[in-house]
């Protein structure tokens, strides 16, 4: 029974990885992703690789991307935002 909770877990980490669904840093072979957000809501993940507090590599996430409704307020932190 943990065998498949666990499963389940590691199915839904990988889902919302490859899908986009996570906003924030997730890690990903030393890359992790991040969405990027826009004054009108427009939020897109990118995957990124960094030395320290430089970003040496970003491509955006094909397909992971979404528009929230105008009241929408981005939750995270500054330092949730930072691409490095």
């Amino acid at each position: 029974m943990i065998l498949f909770g666990l499963a389940l877990v590691l199915v839904g980490l990988g889902f919302g990885v490859f899908r986009g669904f996570f906003t924030g840093q997730v890690v990903l072979n030393g890359y992790h992703t991040v969405a990027v957000c826009n004054d009108s809501g427009f939020c897109q993940d990118y995957e990124v690789s960094c030395d320290g507090d430089r970003v040496v590599y970003m491509r955006a996430v094909k397909g992971a991307s979404v528009w929230h409704d105008e009241e929408w307020v981005d939750f995270r932190s500054e330092t949730e935002r930072r691409l490095c």
